[in-house]
């Protein structure tokens, strides 16, 4: 941003208007910060929603942080980091929530959010003169730019045969769009917008037609039920008084004529000072009457809030305990297959923030069908319940996950754990079953389980789907080779 010049006039009335707020409200000596900090991080590149100027955060969701601050009563701490960090700052607790987060299933893993704050609306950019048509089948097999950890990066991912070019600074995105090392840049409106402005870049186009709207939230680390409910009742506030529609009103405009309406920005600066002298002169008026209203006020935004805060609690946990019962399996207690697929996004994820290795163990019980067929189902279910049993004692801790996949097949996921220590694992597993000696006549030798492993860090070359399926060709490969055995991907590619 460039500096405003001050002309003698501008400081004249500066000094008027400094003079009248003083003698309206007298500064108190001795006063005391507030005993409570909410400390917010923003994502450090994302001008006009939020950046850096001169070392303090400013932009949209910069100047609502400081009004929910006023609301609340607490004072507020705005920071912005790389947005990996950034989550992880709020995951690891030593930040307290994320502004500007768009919600996705995945990051509801990690996140609570509150209602909605601004609109994004994720448009594509591209050179003027491509007249190609533009939906998300005719963007397959382009080169696509994308910010590093936004909702495009994130939503993108998911899907297949889209090529991605990641950047973590605007500039690079945009001059590589120019230089046509990439076909197009999916982004906010609001950021592409304004960063074509800023460079007064004129060769490129803005599709009017977004690939996705969504309404984005301030994020909160998961289960931090009693700051969310704060932000929400805040948020509330702030768009029944109309001061959210006020902060909108006041950075519409950057979108695109940010740095074109200095002059324009200095005279209205002018009139908030008249307004606000104004608003701060019909307040001293009316304060007396004001206090009381305020106090009733108060108490009746503690009672709701209280109320608001046992109704939401209590929703949360009805809701955790349907979950729960949607995603075990009745017979082995096991997470059953669908509540494995929720949670193993996850874990996925949780890797490749973290940067450690995903170990999968997939397990299939040896002529299965021909122990069923021979001793009854009631005997085939005692089977099940004996093995599962012995998958649980191995597969521990508050990361792993194991879970009854098919009618005779386990799976297991082993966070923080590579190949070669999984194998260890599913090889115990493997002998524990052996162990319980359950005779299939049919066979002549004890029920015995086969192993496929696999093991990755979280790469944008293989997805989880696909380190599964390493894991199942493991398997596949301990089954034709005899049984009862535990192999590893490694050995089998």
């Amino acid at each position: 941003m460039k500096l405003i010049s001050w002309t003698t006039t501008d400081l004249a009335i500066i000094k008027v208007l400094t003079l009248l707020l003083l003698l309206i409200c007298p500064v108190t000596a001795g006063s005391t910060e507030m005993e409570q900090t909410i400390r917010f991080i923003g994502n450090e590149d994302l001008a006009p929603i939020i950046y850096l100027d001169n070392g303090e955060a400013e932009g949209v969701v910069a100047d609502i942080a400081r009004e929910l601050g006023s609301v609340i009563g607490q004072k507020v701490i705005i920071e912005t980091a790389q947005w990996e960090e950034g989550q992880k700052m709020v995951i690891e607790g030593s930040a307290d929530a994320l502004l500007q987060m768009n919600p996705s299933p995945l990051r509801a893993q990690f996140f609570d959010f509150s209602v909605p704050l601004l609109e994004s609306e994720f448009s594509i950019f591209r050179k003027i003169g491509n007249r190609e048509s533009v939906d998300m089948e005719s963007l397959k097999g382009k080169t696509i730019g994308v910010e590093n950890g936004g909702f495009p990066h994130t939503f993108l991912q998911q899907l297949e045969n889209f090529n991605l070019y990641t950047f973590s600074d605007w500039d690079d995105g945009f001059k590589r769009l120019q230089s046509g090392e990439i076909d197009m840049i999916i982004a906010d409106r609001w950021i592409g917008e304004y960063h074509l402005a800023e460079n007064r870049i004129n060769d490129i186009q803005i599709i009017d037609s977004p690939i996705e709207s969504q309404h984005s939230a301030i994020a909160v680390k998961k289960g931090n039920i009693e700051l969310l409910s704060r932000i929400d009742n805040a948020l509330i506030e702030l768009e029944q008084n109309g001061m959210l529609d006020t902060i909108l009103r006041k950075w519409k405009g950057q979108r695109v004529i940010y740095l074109t309406e200095r002059k324009y920005k200095t005279i209205m600066l002018y009139f908030v000072f008249a307004a606000l002298s104004m608003v701060l002169i019909l307040s001293l008026i009316s304060m007396k009457r004001y206090r009381r209203l305020s106090h009733d006020l108060e108490i009746e935004v503690k009672k709701r809030t209280e109320q608001l805060s046992k109704s939401n609690e209590m929703l949360r946990n009805a809701n955790v305990e349907l979950e729960k019962l949607a995603v075990v399996d009745e017979l082995t207690s096991l997470t059953n297959r669908r509540g494995f697929e929720s949670e193993i996004g996850r874990l996925w994820y949780l890797s490749r923030l973290k940067g450690v290795p995903l170990a999968i163990i997939m397990l299939d019980i040896d002529l299965f069908k021909q122990f069923n067929d021979t001793y009854g189902h009631l005997e085939g279910d005692r089977c099940l319940i004996s093995i599962s049993s012995q998958i649980r004692k191995n597969v521990q801790g508050e990361q792993n996950l194991c879970a009854r996949y098919g009618g005779e097949e386990f799976i297991a996921a082993l966070f923080d754990t590579d190949e070669q220590a999984a194998s260890l694992i599913a090889e115990r597993i493997r002998s524990d079953v052996e162990d319980l000696a359950l005779r299939n006549e049919t066979t002549g030798s004890p029920v015995t389980v086969s192993c496929g492993v696999a093991a990755a860090i979280s790469q944008n070359y293989l997805t989880i789907d696909g380190l599964i399926d390493n894991a199942d060709q493991a398997l596949y490969k301990a089954k034709q080779s005899g049984r009862n055995k535990t192999v590893r991907f490694s050995t089998v590619i």
